[in-house]
Parts: C-alpha cells; structure tokens; sequence
C-alpha cells in the first residue's frame, strides 16, 4: 500500500549463493545452457526458474529507497507487490523439482564412488570408510528433515540411520587411531573433529529418536523438539566442514 513503516528500506532479495548475487547479465547464459544437450525432464522448471528470476530481478528498487511512489500514489508499487506475489511462489515451486533431480542424481554418483573406492582400496578400507561416513551422515540427515516435517510420523527411520552411521563410526575410528600414531600423519585434527562430530550426530539422533518413540505414544510433541532437530542439523553441517 506503500503506507508501510519503513517503506524506503524494502528491497527485493537477491538471488544466489551467498556472496554471488545473480544480475540481470547472468541470465542470457543459463537459456544458452539450456539448449544445450543432453536434454533433460527438469530442463522446463529450470526455464521457469530463470523466467521468475528476470522479472524479479528487473524490479527497480530505487522505487521505493527514493520514494518515487509518492509520484504516482503507489501504483507501480502495488504492481511490483502483486507481481512478486505471484512470481515467488513459481520460483520455489520450479527449484523445488530442480533441486530433488540434482539430489537424486548426486546421491547416485555418491554410491558410484563408493562402488569404485571399494574396487581400488577394498571394502573397510580407509578411504571406503571415509566415503561411507558421509554418505551414512546424508541419510541420516535427510530422515531429520522428514522427522522436522511429520514430528509425530514414524521415528524407526532414525533409529536405523542413527545405527548405520554410529557402526561406520565405531568401525572407522580404529582405523584413524592407527592412521594418526603414524610418524608421516602430519595434522589430523580435522579427522578428529569430523569423527566426533558424526559420533554427536548418530548419538543425538539416537537419543530425538527414543523421544519421538514416547511423543507418539503419548501424542504429545516435546517443546524442545525444535531445537534438539536443529542441533542434529549444527552437527551435520559441522561434519561435512571438517
């Protein structure tokens, strides 16, 4: 209504990784992408992606921060609202089916790797081990976001990701322990971290689990629900850091 508090302070959020906003100049390269083969299922939703992004992007912001609605009562500013209501959601909607094919697709690549170290090194070796780790940590991650959404759903999924990534852990740390006594082991304190890091993970969401199992009995969620969920997520990304 450009009647708001603080309406010169409005910006439209920008579009990217953090520190590589999108412009307007990015995106004639994408649609070049895109024609490119292989063709793909997502390459439609990827196109409305970049659709959304151009009309956003070309949002003027000076709009507001110069108060230039005042010279026309609002009107381009209820058009800017109306538009950004609208295209926003497309957005989401396109990155949502985009973002699943890439996790689908990396997730089987993860496994491929996983085949190929198993064939170079042998299976429980250390670098199997240490591809394993990650792997076991992503889908234990994956059934914490599922546990975030349904908090009185199906607990057993965690119990079992919790198991599998605490029996990579216990299976591995050995291993490390006689990697590190090594003389030519230089700096391992980043393993250090990860390992424990991932024996935090596997051990909290063993004991977010074990409350699930009493919260749905009871059907009553734990008000610490939240942040126990959001401490399992600190300790993933903390992992993947080290």
């Amino acid at each position: 209504t450009c009647k708001e508090q603080n309406i010169r302070m409005l910006r439209v959020a920008p579009v990217g990784s953090p520190g590589q906003d999108l412009s307007v100049k990015d995106l004639p390269k994408f649609r070049d992408a895109l024609k490119k083969a292989p063709k793909l299922d997502t390459d439609l939703a990827a196109t409305q992606m970049i659709d959304a992004v151009a009309l956003i992007l070309a949002v003027d912001n000076n709009y507001f921060y110069n108060s230039k609605f005042l010279g026309d009562d609002c009107k381009r500013g209820k058009e800017i609202n109306a538009m950004l209501l609208e295209t926003w959601p497309k957005f989401f909607k396109a990155q949502h089916e985009v973002r699943a094919a890439v996790e689908k697709y990396t997730d089987e690549q993860e496994l491929v790797k996983l085949a190929e170290d198993e064939k170079k090194y042998g299976k429980g070796s250390f670098h199997w081990y240490e591809r394993k780790l990650l792997l076991d940590a992503k889908t234990l991650i994956k059934a914490v976001d599922v546990a975030a959404s349904e908090p009185l759903g199906d607990p057993a999924p965690l119990h079992a990701a919790a198991a599998a990534l605490q029996k990579t852990h216990d299976e591995l740390k050995p291993l490390f322990q006689k990697f590190a006594a090594r003389d030519d082991a230089g700096d391992t304190s980043a393993w250090s971290y990860l390992l424990s890091y991932a024996n935090d993970l596997a051990k909290g969401t063993e004991s977010r689990a074990k409350r699930m199992d009493d919260e749905v009995k009871k059907k009553s969620i734990n008000p610490y629900a939240k942040g126990e969920i959001d401490k399992l997520i600190k300790s993933y990304n903390d992992m993947v850091g080290a």
